[in-house]
Order: structure tokens, then C-alpha cells, then sequence
């Protein structure tokens, strides 16, 4: 069909281009409201990656469509449109209402809205009845559609299944787009496997008592995904209901009313709920079939809503009130919250939210709302409190209103089904599904607020902070969308029911999750733990994670209560066993702190060094290295030289001038191994090597200063080799007009300032700006040229600085090569105005101290080595001192104290250290983990005034403390061993049972007690 595909999507395409260019055509409001309201609502789940457009331009390029970045969301609703359509042609052929012609088609879906709830994909009915639509673009359209429509009808469709779809659903998307824009079709092994964890809450024996009561008449619901995508979980869910009554022998006559009454899912996608509806139409046909009966769905509970929108009552001083949030609202109505009263004589909220927006919709709606409102409630007792009825049904008419203007009306049919969904809690047996993996600051910030605010394990406050003594820890709140998911997953249970997901492993570790895993602790049973977290899994099809699976009970644990837990390693293999759900946290103390999955012995030898312990982020500052966020333009290697310049070659391949003393040695993560240290690189260096501070040419700044330019409310930007400063200054009603005469009144003071200081300022001509153009300079020495201009923008005065020939002292080569960069240097995310263009961040003195004990970020197990401060480097023929410089993936502790230091670079390269890390560091993609300031801090030390006394001599030997720790290793490992065996009041049994299992987790089983040179050799192998 992909001919034919591509010729219905051009099509819809078409149309929808058309409306855009004819928007006042009397069809095309509706069409293209629908249309944002479809694109707000992607906005809200998905984020389409480059990769994902870039694909999407090839796609229509092959459709003869030449795809503007102003079109892409039309051709990905046409797209999105097509797949509904053919959805939806499926079902209604699987139901025997299979259409012959599009007329048909859209006749068979309004005649059957018990299933096919109204989309915003339905553009197409009105579209092929608009009357406006140019005659040609509507021939091609019907054409293409009575096609399509005329070509389902005549295939045989009985052998069509779940799986049939999703292989027509991914033929039309490429992989690159289905990951943007969410994959709906969980692997279907992962999805079993968390049905097994949460097996607790699906047995047979739960679904027949939950039968048992759906036959009573008491309302049960057995089973909710709330973001539900394809339906995959829900699919399994009645697959699962289906093989019970198989197992007991009697399948009970009304079982398909059963599943169609307590199989439930919500998704905010509405493409993703037609998916879902169809896949379970699909599934009971199967199943129903397989029985020799024909499956006739009068309506399928899976709803287009927010499962984390919020709905609370309210009491007002005589009345009740419902108040709806949900995140959409604040696109279409400018407030992400209304608010009903609830009083004799009004309807139902559902039927008084339609009356409002049809009243919202009329010329006089207002004084018609007034006179239903003083009928409505006459005879009532509240005819004396009419007005602050009628107070609060304006508040949400105007509400209406604003979303009746956007022309967006099915955002109502979103906020009446929240009130369905809030419906649900508190009554769900089971909670299953995968809900997203999204990270805050891929959410919009209306979106972030509304869970903050709504989501007490996502609000400011809920993170882990161990409060190290002495390490920082940058803590930016973060969080992930499906933390809140988890929380309102929980809310949806009944009392002893079970939540079962697949979700991102960083929840057992992370900052983040800090108040989750203290609440699951301390309130739920947690049932069942299996961390993918070092093995890839199939999430979907082209798509792999390092998932968790999480089942947990809804009810408090008792103090025996035992965590099953299921680890797999790199290579797959998994070990199961039990630990007790107190013994969780890394820090008993604190329930927040990461969560340790080990068998319940290893736990216990960390319990105990623990004790005899104190944390390395006490007693040391884990630091980071320095951080250029443009490496292709600071860092190089020489290729040839003139005198005391450097032709430099960049990363990026390209050759610059660099004067020579700006040049020194740069360190990566990478370079780093136990005991030893490479490089390869050189950086430009743009900070004073005694100071530490950016170079900068003092009479520029001092201008720059008086200015007042170098704040942190001042914002700057790259034009050609200048640097344009911003300042906004707030303007009250008298002074509006009067933002020149602001500026020049600022430009005469600083002049008069710097003028006192020995500075000499000129005019200068021509000047194209409104305030003046200006040289600075000292005697005959100029320093600066400085243009400014000003404007009013509302209520405040823009004030915008050209700042020209700005420059590193005694160095015109570097300059001019970071001026040439200047656009990418002020674009980095860590750059302020008050820094020079060229800075590089996170430099400090206290990262230029002896001595620097240094691990690799990102590696297998921690492997550390000593970093002088400088090293002899030959530059063009000549030995010349420079600072070793490490960079942002190496992090590293100052201490100075040579003997000590040799005995950390011995402690931190031992099997013990590196085995006690991987229980509770982030695990990345390849068996990898991440030695941040936050995973290191914790790291418990021992005493090392007391411990390995005897290598004082030895250690004394060479200022290279790698060269003396790696002879001491290699000569002493077993007796360096047995004595932190000992000191730490530990069994030799207990550690080499830690020690195998941090082996087992991601090495292989090392051959030397404490591992050294054998080890690394052989991973560099």
C-alpha cells in the first residue's frame, strides 16, 4: 500500500496547505483549530527530534513535496491523519461496517459514536463536505479517499491482528520519527514480564473476584494504563483475562462486557487512544473468536485525557465548587484551571460545563447564562447567594469563551474527561503500563509548574541532597515525567491493589527521585525490583532502554516485609534474591538517599564500613575539570611554528595562530588509568596561570564595569566580531518616550567616571545609532569603541551596547581566532556577561593544587591516578613547564599531603572501592558508570592515618606518587589487602563476596587481590 499511502497523504497534505492559505475561507477555521489543537497537545508529550524532521523531509520529498520548516506540522498531521483513517477503516471492517466510499466512511463513524469518540482527525469529514474548498484540491481529495477506503473493503481483513497493525503502523513511519514522537508499541516480552512482577494483583484468583463483583453490580475496574499508547498492556491484560476462564473450564458468557467494562486506558495522545481502541477491538474479536463467537463492542473504555490533570472539591462559604487543572488549558484559555460550583438546582459539572461554552458561543451567552442561572435555582434556598454563583460561572465563561475563540472546542470534551478519569481513583485493581520517560527541561514551563505544583514527589524540595561536608553538589531540581506518573499511579489503586511499570532506571538512584523512595519505603509494599539498568532491553522496535520493571502493593509494609529483586549484568544473566525493604537506602538514616540492590550479605559489609567510615564528600571536595563547551575551538595540537606563535591544529581540523604561553597540557577522563595519565591535546589556556582568572584587558573592563555591563541581568550576543550588551531598565507611565534621553543621561556620568580615571572619550563619526558612538582611549592608546542605542519596548527601556575590538592582553593571535568563533563562544550555555567571550568555566585555585588524585568519569569501575600540576612539554624543539590541565570528564580531590595521597590512589584502585561504587553510582550504556562528585561523595573511606602504616618509607621514594603506588601495589597487593580487611572489621568471606558480586556485575573475576597494571592491560586489549 505505500503507493497509495503516499498519494492519500499528498492529498491530506494538500487540503491542509490549501486551508493554510485560504484561512478565511468559511471551512477553514475549524480545520486548522483542530489542527493547534493536535500540535499543542504533541507539545505536551512529544518532542520530535532533528533526526525525526530531517526523516520527514525525505519522506515528502519522495511524495513530490518540498517540505518548509513552516509546513512540517501540517504534513505531520497529514500523516497522523492517514493512520486514523486506516485505523479506523480496520475496525469497522472487523465489525462487519466495512465503507465502500468516503461518504460512507464518515457516515458508519458518526453512526457509531459508542466507539468512535470525535478527534481532532475528523478535519477530513468537514473537509470533503466544504462547499469553500477549491474544486480541485477537493476532487483530488475525495479521489484519493474513496481509493483508499474502496481498496480496505475489498481485502480480507479476519486474519488482520494486533501485530498486522503494528507492522503497517511502523512501515509508514521510520524509526527516527517513532521514537520522537513515542513509540505505542511496548515489546511485547517486556510488557509480560511486568505483568509477572506485578503477578501479585492479576492472578487468576483476583480476576474471578474482581468477575464475581462486576456481576454483582458493584463497579470494579481491573486494569488501568494511564498513558495507555497502542494499548499494548492493556492487550496482554485481556489476553490474560481470557486464559483464566480457560484454565477453570468456563469462559461466562458475558465476558466481553466484562473486559470492556474493567479494561481501561487514558492517553493524552489522541492518535495513540484510536490505536489503543482499535487494538482492543482487535484482541477480543481474536479472542471471542477463538470461541466460536462474534465480538460486538458497544464501547471501549480507553479515554483522550491527562491522567496527571487534578480534580479537588472546594467549599465555598454556602456552596461546594470542583476545581479541573490541566497543563493544556493554559494554551487555549491562558490559566491551566477552572473552577465549578456545585449547588441544588445546577446540573451535573459535565452537563454545566457544556451549557457554559454553548452560552460562550452566542452574541448574548453572557445575560443568557444570568437568566438559566436565576431559574435554575429558584426554589432552591440560594437565591440570596445568586450572585456569587453567578460571580463564579463568569469566571469560567470567560474560560470558555477564550477557548471558544481559539476555536478549539475539543478541549471541553478534555476537561470533561478528567472528571471520568479523577472517577477512577481509589477503585482500580491493578495499574500497569509504561509511562513516559520525559526530563524536565524537555517540558515546556507552563507544564513544569503544573507538576510542581500538583506533584508532591516532583515539587521544589522533593530531591535527595546527601549534604556532604565538604563536597558541592550543584543540585538544579530536576525531575522526570514519569515520577508523577508513578504517584498518580498509586492514587488510582484500591487498598492492597498493585501498580506494575516499566520505567527509567534512574529512579532508583537519582537526586531527583529523593522523596519517592522515601514515600514507597516508608508507605507501599515494593513487591518486585528487576534492573535492565546495565543490560539494553527492547523497549520498542529500534529503540533500546535500561529499564526498570517495579510492581508495588498499595498497602504499608510490615517490618519483615522482604523486596524481590531481579539484576541483570552486562552480559544478561540475572540473580535473583530477596532483601528486606528497610535495607534499601545506601544511607539507612536517610530514606531519600540511593537505592542498593545487592544480595542482603553485601549490604551487610556495607553496613559495616559505613560505620567504621567517613564519606569521601566530607572529607575532601570532589571536584570536576574544567569545562571549555567548545572543545573543537580551544583545543589542538601543534603542526608547526613561527617564533613564539603556534599554528595550532584545531579538533575541527582546522590550522589558527596561538601565541606559544597561552598553550598548555589538557587531561580528558579518557586519558586516565590506574596509576597513570596520558595526553594528547593542548588547550588555549585564557586565564592568568597565577590568578586563575579570565585574561582581560583592565582598561576595557573597567569601561565594561562602569558601564555596569558586567551583571548577570545583562544579556550578550555576537554580532560579527562585536559584542552587543542588552540592559533593560523598567520605565514607569511619566517617562514612556524618554529611553534616549535615559541612556544619554547614563552615557554622561560613566564618561565623567572614566574621564576622572585617565580615560579619554571621542566621538565617533559616522554614527547610524540613536545615543552616540564613542572611542575610548588612554593617551594615544585606544581602548575601545562603543556604540549605543536605545528604544522602548512596553513599560521598559532597552538599552543596547556595541562593543568593538575587544581583546586578550599581548596575544592579537588568540584574539583574533576566538573573535572569529565569537557567535559560538557567547551562544554557550554556561556564558554570562560578565565574563570575557573567551572564558572558560569552572576554573579555580582550588583546582590547581598539589595533589590531584583523578578518576575517569565515565568508566567500568573507578580507575584513578595522580596528576601533577605541571608537566615538561617540548614545544617546537623546546622543553617548556606547563599546568596539566584536566578537563570537565575527569573528576579528582586535592590532597596535600604526599603519604596520604599515595594511600588514596591505592584505596580508590582496589577491588573494594571499586566494588562498594557500582551498588549505588548511575549506571550509563555499555556496563559504564558515572564517578560524579554526587556517586564519589559517598564513597566511604577509612581511616588513613592508622591504615598501611608501613609504606610511610616507602612512599617517601619519588615526587611521581603513580610510580611509587603502582610499586607498592604490585610488590604488597595481598598485604595492602589483608590489613583493610581487618581494619574494617570485615571477614575475608564477606569481601570477596562483594568484591564477586561488583565482578559479576560488569568484569571479569580479576586474578590479583588488588587490581593493578594485569587489569588495565587487559582492558585496554
Amino acid at each position: 500500500m505505500t503507493r497509495l499511502s503516499h498519494r492519500v497523504i499528498r492529498a491530506l497534505y494538500d487540503t491542509l496547505s490549501w486551508y493554510k492559505q485560504n484561512a478565511g475561507a468559511p471551512g477553514a477555521q475549524r480545520v486548522l483549530s483542530l489542527h493547534k489543537l493536535w500540535e499543542e497537545l504533541h507539545a505536551l508529550s512529544i518532542n520530535i527530534s532533528k533526526e525525526a524532521w530531517e526523516k520527514f523531509q525525505e519522506i515528502a520529498k519522495s511524495m513530490g513535496i518540498a517540505l518548509s520548516s513552516d509546513r512540517r506540522w501540517l504534513f505531520l498531521f497529514a500523516v497522523e491523519t492517514y493512520l486514523n483513517m486506516v485505523i479506523r477503516l480496520i475496525a469497522l471492517s472487523k465489525m462487519g461496517r466495512a465503507p465502500r466510499d468516503i461518504q460512507d466512511y464518515v457516515n458508519a463513524i458518526r453512526g457509531m459514536r459508542n466507539v468512535f469518540s470525535p478527534t481532532v482527525f475528523e478535519w477530513v469529514h468537514d473537509a470533503v463536505n466544504d462547499p469553500s474548498l477549491h474544486p480541485m484540491v477537493k476532487s483530488n481529495l475525495e479521489g484519493s479517499l474513496n481509493t483508499l477506503v474502496w481498496v480496505v473493503y475489498n481485502l480480507n481483513l479476519l486474519p488482520v491482528s494486533f501485530d498486522t497493525f503494528r507492522v503497517l503502523y511502523q512501515g509508514v513511519l521510520p524509526s527516527e520519527s517513532r521514537k520522537s514522537l513515542g513509540e505505542f508499541f511496548t515489546d511485547e516480552s517486556l510488557v509480560n514480564e511486568v505483568l509477572d512482577a506485578a503477578g501479585f494483583g492479576l492472578t487468576c484468583d483476583r480476576i474471578k473476584e474482581a468477575y464475581e463483583k462486576w456481576r454483582s453490580g458493584e463497579r470494579v475496574v481491573l486494569a488501568i494504563d494511564p498513558a495507555c499508547g497502542s494499548g499494548t498492556f492493556l492487550v496482554q491484560a485481556i489476553r490474560r483475562v481470557f486464559k483464566c476462564f480457560d484454565a477453570i473450564g468456563r469462559v461466562p458468557p458475558d465476558i466481553q462486557e466484562f473486559v470492556l467494562d474493567t479494561i481501561v486506558g487514558v492517553d493524552i495522545n489522541p492518535f495513540a487512544v484510536e490505536m489503543a481502541k482499535l487494538n482492543i477491538m482487535i484482541t477480543l474479536a481474536e479472542e471471542m473468536s477463538k470461541r466460536g463467537a462474534l465480538a460486538v463492542p458497544r464501547s471501549v473504555r480507553v479515554y483522550w485525557a491527562d491522567s496527571l490533570a487534578r480534580v479537588s472539591k472546594g467549599r465555598k462559604l454556602y456552596y461546594d465548587t470542583l476545581k479541573i487543572s490541566i497543563p493544556a488549558l493554559m494554551k487555549f484559555a491562558g490559566t491551566s484551571s477552572i473552577e465549578v460550583p456545585i449547588a441544588p438546582g445546577l446540573p451535573r459539572v459535565d452537563v454545566l460545563i457544556d451549557r457554559v461554552f454553548q452560552y460562550a458561543g452566542q452574541p448574548s451567552g453572557l445575560a443568557q447564562l444570568e437568566y438559566w442561572l436565576r431559574n435554575a435555582i429558584a426554589g432552591t434556598g440560594l437565591q440570596a447567594y445568586y450572585d456569587y454563583i453567578l460571580n463564579d460561572l463568569r469566571i469560567l465563561y470567560n474560560v470558555m469563551a477564550s477557548i471558544h475563540r481559539s476555536g478549539n472546542s475539543r478541549v471541553v470534551e478534555l476537561i470533561k474527561n478528567a472528571l471520568v478519569v479523577q472517577d477512577l481513583v481509589g477503585k482500580c485493581l491493578f495499574v500497569i503500563g509504561n509511562p513516559p520517560w520525559v526530563r524536565i527541561h524537555e517540558q515546556a514551563p507552563h507544564v513544569r509548574d503544573y507538576l510542581r505544583s500538583n506533584y508532591r514527589w516532583v515539587s521544589q524540595g522533593s530531591s535527595y541532597n546527601p549534604q556532604f561536608a565538604r563536597t558541592r553538589i550543584p543540585f538544579r531540581e530536576q525531575f522526570d515525567y514519569s515520577v508523577a506518573f508513578l504517584e498518580r499511579g498509586l492514587e488510582f489503586l484500591v487498598d492492597g491493589g498493585v501498580l506494575g511499570y516499566v520505567i527509567t532506571s534512574k529512579i532508583l538512584r537519582s537526586s531527583y527521585a529523593g522523596l519517592m523512595r522515601e514515600e514507597l519505603l516508608n508507605n507501599y509494599k515494593i513487591i518486585e525490583l528487576r534492573d535492565y539498568s546495565l543490560y539494553p532491553r527492547p523497549l520498542f522496535q529500534d529503540a533500546v532502554n535500561y529499564p526498570l520493571i517495579i510492581a508495588i502493593e498499595k498497602s504499608r509494609p510490615g517490618s519483615n516485609h522482604r523486596v524481590r529483586i531481579l539484576v541483570a549484568n552486562t552480559a544478561g544473566d540475572l540473580r535473583q534474591f530477596d532483601l528486606p525493604q528497610s535495607e534499601l537506602p545506601l544511607e539507612k538514616s536517610k530514606p531519600r538517599s540511593p537505592w542498593v540492590l545487592a544480595p542482603e550479605r553485601v549490604v551487610g559489609v556495607l553496613r559495616r564500613l559505613q560505620g567504621r567510615s567517613r564519606r569521601l564528600g566530607d572529607i575532601y571536595e570532589v571536584m570536576r575539570g574544567v569545562m571549555t563547551s567548545a572543545n573543537d575551538i580551544y583545543l589542538g595540537s601543534i603542526h608547526s611554528c613561527s617564533g613564539n606563535v603556534i599554528h595550532l591544529k584545531l579538533e575541527n581540523g582546522s590550522i589558527v595562530d596561538v601565541e606559544e604561553d597561552l598553550l598548555h597540557v589538557v587531561v580528558r577522563g579518557e586519558d586516565i588509568d590506574p596509576f597513570k595519565y596520558s595526553w594528547s591535546s593542548l588547550i588555549i589556556f585564557t586565564h592568568d596561570t597565577s590568578t586563575l582568572d579570565p585574561l582581560w584587558d583592565s582598561d576595557q573592563r573597567l569601561v565594561l564595569n562602569t558601564l555596569g555591563l558586567l551583571s548577570q541581568n545583562v544579556k550578550a550576543r555576537a554580532v560579527g566580531r562585536s559584542v552587543v550588551y542588552e540592559e533593560k531598565l523598567p520605565l514607569k507611565p511619566p517617562q514612556a518616550g524618554s529611553c534616549v534621553q535615559i541612556a544619554r543621561s547614563k552615557v554622561v556620568r560613566v564618561f565623567n567616571t572614566l574621564s576622572r580615571q585617565g580615560l579619554a572619550i571621542q566621538q565617533a563619526t559616522p554614527c547610524v545609532v540613536n545615543v552616540g558612538c564613542w572611542k575610548v582611549l588612554r593617551g594615544n592608546n585606544p581602548v575601545i569603541d562603543v556604540s549605543i542605542e536605545a528604544r522602548t519596548d512596553q513599560n521598559s527601556c532597552i538599552i543596547e551596547y556595541t562593543v568593538s575590538n575587544l581583546r586578550i592582553p599581548n596575544a592579537p593571535k588568540a584574539t583574533l581566532h576566538f573573535l572569529n568563533n565569537l557567535d559560538r563562544l557567547l551562544g554557550r550555555d554556561d556564558y554570562r556577561a560578565s565574563l570575557p567571550p573567551w572564558a572558560i568555566f569552572r576554573v579555580s585555585p582550588d583546582k590547581f593544587k598539589e595533589y590531584r588524585i583523578a578518576w575517569q568519569e565515565n568508566a567500568m569501575h573507578i580507575e584513578a591516578s595522580y596528576l601533577p600540576l605541571k608537566v615538561d612539554v617540548d614545544v617546537c624543539g623546546t622543553r617548556v613547564r606547563r599546568l596539566l590541565i584536566p578537563l570537565q570528564t575527569t573528576y579528582f580531590i586535592v590532597e596535600e599531603d604526599a603519604i596520604r595521597a599515595v594511600k588514596l590512589l591505592l584505596y580508590f584502585n582496589s577491588r573494594l572501592a571499586r566494588s562498594l561504587v557500582k551498588l549505588w553510582a548511575w549506571s550509563a550504556r555499555g556496563g559504564y558508570y558515572r564517578h560524579v562528585s554526587y556517586t564519589m561523595g559517598h564513597l566511604p573511606i577509612p581511616d588513613l592515618g592508622r591504615l598501611w602504616i608501613w609504606i610511610h618509607g616507602l612512599a617517601k621514594q619519588s615526587p611521581d606518587l603513580n610510580m611509587v603506588a603502582k610499586d607498592i601495589m604490585e610488590k604488597h597487593g595481598e598485604e595492602l589487602e589483608r590489613e583493610l580487611i581487618e581494619d574494617l572489621n570485615i571477614t575475608e568471606e564477606e569481601y570477596n563476596e562483594l568484591v564477586e558480586y561488583g565482578n559479576w556485575l560488569n568484569e571479569h573475576t580479576p586474578t590479583t587481590a588488588l587490581e593493578g597494571v594485569e587489569l588495565g592491560e587487559e582492558e585496554e586489549s
